[in-house]
Formats: structure tokens, sequence, C-alpha cells
């Protein structure tokens, strides 16, 4: 990164250290650069197509602005990938998202460039979504940052030293948001954490709130008593935050429509449905765009067309 002359092109946005004890830190990395893509390309004032924080997109664009690499080999995530993070910035009252139903041609903000795939390039109508960053004036408003007495200036030897504190420590609203003190208080934090106050955190993964309910109360039915222990919930729903969310929610409804909960099947077993689950059973488009995740639209379509001839 190079500053061009005086000024650095492109302006600056800002990210409060709150989000170090924010879910979308302890989310998956594309949700986490999906919501910081969103900050930074929001409108930071009102124009007449959009409010201050504000911007409008679509599910395309936004799958081009994450793309990523892997041996020069570029990587984007599928359009529901997109949507089902979308979803989850919206459940957790951080944006909010309104279809819209048609949008022009742009050129695609903040894209990553590379071999192969230019820095702007058309975004086809469709898919157009206008998104609002709730309380971006609040975070974006330097004025909320200051601290009292911080930057007035701290006495050493009888004199005054400009940017410190007005005392020897600095103030203790900045030391609890150091990084290193943040990352220890969340984990004291979780540790003291009782399994019916992490349970919530661990469903939030998904977006399909009701198939996890009516799964977990599936689950809860194996039992004599109808009750399963919160901690084993927990430890079920961490064992499954190692498989993609698609897969998971796949067997989730595999597990329910064949009713194997009625037949005393508990979650272990709904654990190995979910080691040896294949997307491509139920869903072959879906599985198909999740497989040709390179940019290839041409291949993707002639890998779709092979799949329904069959």
């Amino acid at each position: 990164m190079s500053a061009d002359g005086p000024g650095i092109k492109g302006g600056a946005f800002q990210l409060a250290r709150k989000i170090f004890t924010s879910p979308v830190w302890s989310r998956d990395a594309d949700t986490f650069r999906l919501f910081v893509w969103i900050v930074g390309n929001a409108n930071f004032r009102d124009t007449e197509a959009e409010s201050r924080g504000e911007l409008m997109t679509s599910h395309s664009e936004l799958a081009q602005a994450l793309i990523t690499y892997q041996r020069n080999t570029p990587l984007i995530l599928s359009i529901k990938q997109i949507r089902d993070r979308l979803k989850w910035l919206v459940s957790e009252g951080m944006i909010k998202a309104t279809p819209i139903q048609s949008q022009k041609r742009r050129k695609v903000r903040g894209s990553v460039g590379g071999s192969g795939t230019p820095k702007s390039q058309g975004v086809k109508s469709g898919g157009g979504v206008r998104i609002v960053v709730v309380n971006y004036d609040t975070y974006q408003t330097l004025d909320n940052y200051k601290v009292r007495g911080f930057g007035q200036g701290v006495r050493s030897g009888g004199k005054s030293v400009k940017g410190h504190p007005t005392q020897d420590k600095a103030p203790e609203s900045l030391t609890k948001t150091d990084p290193k003190n943040v990352l220890k208080e969340c984990i004291r934090k979780e540790e003291e954490r009782t399994p019916s106050a992490v349970l919530p955190d661990l469903k939030k993964r998904y977006p399909d709130r009701d198939l996890i309910e009516r799964t977990l109360a599936a689950l809860r039915s194996t039992r004599k008593s109808g009750k399963i222990a919160d901690s084993v919930l927990c430890n079920f729903l961490k064992s499954c935050a190692k498989y993609p969310i698609e897969t998971v929610e796949g067997a989730f409804r595999t597990y329910l429509d064949k009713e194997y909960h009625k037949q005393g099947k508990t979650e272990r077993y709904l654990l190995g449905i979910i080691r040896n689950f294949r997307i491509e059973d139920i869903n072959p488009d879906l599985a198909i765009e999740i497989k040709y995740t390179v940019v290839d639209p041409v291949a993707l379509e002639i890998a779709k067309r092979g799949n329904h001839a069959k």
C-alpha cells in the first residue's frame, strides 16, 4: 500500500475496537470481510440516490469483491453463500438489506484485481440489494471516540508531552480496548459462560433458524425424559461447526425427513449423516456451484447442463 502525493486516494473509514468482541469477529473470515467491505463502501455523505451509511449493490458484486486466490487461481463465493452471510448480518442487527427490483450496470467497487480478473467489470441487473449499515453515523463520527483527558498532554519532568493521556497510565477505557486485553477478556468470559448462554450463539451460525430448532427438538425426543442437557447440545453444535453450513443443514433435513429420531437415532447418528452427506444427492446444482468456485461461468453452465441431461 502506497500513498500517491500528499493525500491518500480512496479516503478512509473507521472500525471501532469493539469489533474484537463483536459476534462477527468470531464468525468465518468471509463474513467478516463482507461486513468490512460494506462499511468501507457505504456512502459517507447523503447523495440523491443513497443516504449516509447506505449503498446499492448486488450479490454478484459482493461475490466479486470477496474473490480470493489460491495458487494464482481465483476463488469466488456462490450467490447462496453471499445471501446466507447477508442474512446473518441482518439477524445480528448490523445491517439492513432490502431487495431492489432493477439495477443499472455499474463498475464493481473495491474488487480485487489479479491475473485474468479485471479490477472493474460490469454487473448485470438482478439480484440487486439496498444495504444500510446500522449505527453508521455513530461509528463513523470521530468525535464519538474522544476520551476525556486524552491528547491534552502528560507532565514529564515538568514538561507537557502532546499526544499522551494526562495520567502516567493509559485510561482504563483505552486499556480495555487493547487487542491483547480484549482477547484475554474474551477467553475469560467464554470460560465463565454456562452452556445455556453459549447455545444461542452456536445456533446463530445457521441462517435457517426454524430448521435447527426442529432438529434440536427431534434430538430431545430421543430421550425418555424429552430433555437433553445444554452442555450436550453445545458439544454437538461445536462438532457440526467443523463442516460447511450447507452440508450441516442438508443433513439436518435428511434426519428430519426420514424421521430417524422416531427410531431413537441420537446426535451421534446425525453426526454420521453429516460426515457422509453429499449435497449433490439432494441439490445437484448447488453442489456444482460450490465445486466450481473458480471464476468460470462458462464451465459452471456446462456442468449444470450436463447434470440435467443425466
